[in-house]
């Protein structure tokens, strides 16, 4: 649903083929609500569900986490076992 409101543009390959794709998004910047500690094992969708962050069936809102962690999550190729902590947004 967020990806709605966001436009379709046309992108052209190396070899000549167009397809429509749609634009960047903008990260949305949440307040931080608190800083978690990460263990090796912590998935980012199990880490949304928690009571504490977002409740039970809310790993739809996972995207909040890593769009404000997005570059660090990207540093380290998306592997949690190299980032110590995440900070959760509200």
């Amino acid at each position: 649903m967020r990806y709605e409101a966001i436009d379709t543009v046309p992108f052209t390959t190396i070899d000549g083929k167009t397809n429509n794709i749609k634009d960047i998004r903008e990260y949305e910047i949440l307040e931080i609500l608190s800083f978690l500690n990460l263990r090796g094992e912590d998935l980012i969708d199990e880490i949304a569900t928690r009571e504490e962050f977002y409740g039970s069936g809310s790993e739809f809102d996972s995207y909040k986490i890593v769009d404000q962690n997005i570059v660090i999550l990207f540093d380290n190729d998306f592997n949690l076992s190299k980032i110590k902590k995440l900070g959760i947004p509200s």
